[in-house]
């Protein structure tokens, strides 16, 4: 398995975008963050993109395709299909933030984010973030049906990373 570490730089509308979601979802890699300083308007990230050679080539190629990396060398020429964003196949009648403390140094390498995309069929869209290798926190916003952002901020709450849900009350109302 080939492991990449990759610089990326988005501003603008840009850092609006669920990238790693996508490059989970689009290429198969898993990447995981080393360091990030996200804001509204800049988003600053070092990942590490675990996966095959192509895979993590596909991804790189992506990423420098939407100007958030350097294409110096890269070879910019990407798998056939990526016209439609996958986040428009799943549902997003509901979004949950989430601010998740990390203090836990095995927390920051445990690639938790991938893990949410993966395993819950849900958006995970980083909005913030002051991560380094000392801890630190990442605002989150999951979209999608109720019952997977229930199910995924479950799973949230046994990786060991302080939950901070920023809604108290998630429900449909169905029940009442």
């Amino acid at each position: 398995m080939a492991s990449q570490c990759i610089n990326i730089t988005a501003v603008g509308e840009q850092v609006c975008q669920p990238i790693l979601w996508r490059m989970a979802r689009l290429f198969h890699v898993v990447p995981t963050i080393i360091k990030a300083r996200i804001t509204s308007e800049t988003a600053f990230m070092s990942i590490e993109v675990e996966g095959s050679a192509s895979q993590c080539a596909a991804a790189r190629a992506y990423l420098a395709s939407l100007g958030m990396v350097a294409s110096g060398e890269v070879d910019l020429s990407l798998p056939s299909g990526l016209g439609q964003r996958p986040e428009d196949s799943i549902s997003s009648a509901y979004t949950i933030h989430i601010r998740l403390d990390v203090v836990q140094r095995q927390s920051i390498t445990t690639p938790i984010l991938y893990r949410l995309g993966r395993d819950f069929d849900i958006v995970c869209n980083i909005t913030g973030a002051d991560l380094d290798e000392d801890g630190g926190w990442v605002e989150i916003a999951l979209t999608g049906r109720l019952g997977e952002v229930q199910r995924a901020i479950a799973y949230l709450h046994t990786t060991g990373i302080h939950v901070d849900p920023r809604e108290r009350s998630v429900t449909d109302f169905s029940n009442l």
